[in-house]
């Protein structure tokens, strides 16, 4: 049973545990079930683990759609143990890119959706990437590493196997995710948010509204 804190994931690591095989994420598509999108997860997280740098600094970007594939790149951040940075692909490349150099980030995981935004942010982006591509093949990979040398490129089929993943427990003061401010008023400001402050966010409202196992919730 899983009784330790694992920070933002804790709740999600006790329904894989729980409801495997009710639905976690539904969409147009069709639906994940807890333990298809904890799969996807651990493959990415296992990946990310094998393929980043030591000296990278806790945080993992999230260019994606609003798509089971997004919430697997901020569940894969999770239970590595970083925090997660969404990058929201409807906004210009060039506001993406200043948010990944104000944080020097170095891992990124994006969809074929928002990969076109790479021609934009990649060429002056400061801090070299390893850059997950979870939705696109070789083929893909092979070309955006020949347009973009200075950065590395895993597509799907080179992920690495997820079974043996051990997620990594936060510290509960450290950053859960990073949002960052519309930058109206000048520059785009990171705001932290712990792992602690989301928790105690996420048991206020799910007490206040009743929330159980039956409920579902719409993200627009």
């Amino acid at each position: 049973v899983v009784r330790e804190d694992w920070g933002l994931a804790s709740g999600f690591l006790r329904s894989v545990e729980r409801f495997a095989d009710r639905p976690a994420v539904q969409f147009a598509k069709g639906v994940w079930s807890y333990a298809d999108l904890y799969r996807s997860a651990a493959r990415l997280a296992q990946t990310m683990t094998i393929r980043s740098r030591h000296d990278e600094p806790p945080l993992t970007a999230v260019l994606a759609e609003k798509s089971p594939l997004a919430y697997a790149g901020i569940l894969a951040a999770s239970l590595r143990g970083h925090g997660y940075v969404p990058l929201t692909p409807t906004n210009p490349a060039m506001r993406n890119r200043a948010l990944l150099d104000q944080l020097r980030t170095s891992t990124l995981v994006v969809d074929s959706f928002s990969s076109r935004q790479l021609t934009e942010i990649l060429p002056t982006l400061q801090t070299p990437q390893t850059i997950l591509l979870p939705d696109m093949d070789q083929a893909a990979a092979d070309d955006l590493a020949n347009r973009f040398p200075r950065h590395s490129f895993v597509p799907a089929d080179s992920f690495e196997n997820g079974e043996r993943f051990s997620p990594t427990k936060p510290d509960g003061c450290a950053a859960a995710y990073v949002l960052f401010t519309s930058g109206s008023t000048g520059r785009p400001k990171g705001v932290l948010v712990s792992h602690h402050n989301i928790q105690h966010f996420l048991k206020v409202v799910a007490d206040l509204y009743g929330i159980g196992p039956e409920d579902r919730l719409t993200q627009w």
